[in-house]
């Protein structure tokens, strides 16, 4: 078995810019998780 390890391409890497731009194109919906927004932080007063 042969493991061939090699650095990765330094061209495939987004700029902050450009990794910017694609997150807001995808206009994804993360309004599911909203639920999850205060887990662990209820107030309990026992």
């Amino acid at each position: 078995m042969k493991l061939l390890i090699r650095k990765p391409d330094e061209d495939n890497q987004f700029s902050w810019e450009k990794t910017f731009k694609a997150i807001a194109q995808e206009e994804e919906d993360w309004r599911d998780l909203e639920v999850t927004l205060m887990d662990g932080l209820a107030n309990d007063d026992a």
